[in-house]
């Protein structure tokens, strides 16, 4: 297998390791690790922030519904009691006894007390739940504030700092890479990229050590040693698909 200009391949390929590198080598900073779990928890904060709120309003709805329900239900049960006192002096014989009805009555004063008591437990509630929200506002602020004004600020200005020097010498190695890329044979680049895409990890141009393939420190076979042994070939792995070359 001929491939027109080696050397050309192979720095195409050193710098798209370099690139490589220069990624692994910011992922792997510190200051960005740092920054990227600040952010994350900010994120996660300002979820929480806005579940909270949304419980809390939903609560709110529910307990304003549930008070409207109660005094209904309170005025009914008022109406029912004052027409209950009104049938007492009314009563006969062939009726309902007193003892009966004022049993029933106190039945309805008991209810009456329930409904009431009930009431002002929803009316409490709703008034925890005003204070929760204001509480919750005035922890949201400080903590916000207090982030913002320490941590977070110490932690973007080197990020950016960290960024901008990364965009810089990432954009240096493109600019690189492109004049090799304008420099290359176009059937060597073809070859290139199809071995990267099923390799698809670099390096993947490598060179014969003794018998070996350095990409996968396996026997080379025979049939690929003799295509090895030509001057100027190069050959495919059959273990592990990359690109072979003699030499150092």
């Amino acid at each position: 297998m001929k491939i027109s200009n080696l050397e050309n391949l192979k720095a195409i390929q050193q710098v798209e390791m370099d690139i490589e590198n220069l990624n692994y080598s910011v992922a792997s900073n510190k200051d960005y690790q740092n920054y990227q779990k600040t952010i994350s928890f900010l994120k996660k904060f300002n979820d929480d922030i806005k579940d909270n709120k949304e419980n809390l309003k939903q609560k709110e709805i529910d307990t304003t519904k549930a008070i409207s329900v109660l005094n209904d239900f309170y005025k009914i049960t008022n109406e029912l009691l004052e027409k209950a006192n009104e049938s007492i002096s009314q009563i006969t014989e062939n009726d309902i006894s007193i003892d009966e009805l004022e049993e029933l009555i106190e039945d309805f004063k008991k209810l009456d007390n329930d409904l009431k008591t009930n009431a002002e437990k929803l009316v409490n509630s709703k008034r925890q739940i005003f204070q929760l929200e204001s509480e919750q506002d005035k922890i949201e602020k400080n903590i916000k504030d207090l982030i913002k004004n320490f941590k977070v600020n110490k932690l973007e200005q080197k990020y950016k700092e960290l960024y901008k020097t990364y965009m810089a010498e990432k954009a240096k190695l493109e600019q690189k890479l492109n004049g090799f890329f304008k420099d290359a044979d176009k059937n060597d680049l073809i070859l290139y990229k199809k071995v990267k895409d099923q390799v698809k990890k670099l390096p993947i141009i490598v060179r014969k050590n003794n018998d070996l393939c350095t990409g996968c420190n396996l026997e080379i076979a025979p049939k690929i040693q003799s295509q090895l042994n030509n001057s100027g070939d190069c050959a495919i792995c059959d273990e592990c698909h990359r690109i072979i070359y003699n030499g150092d």
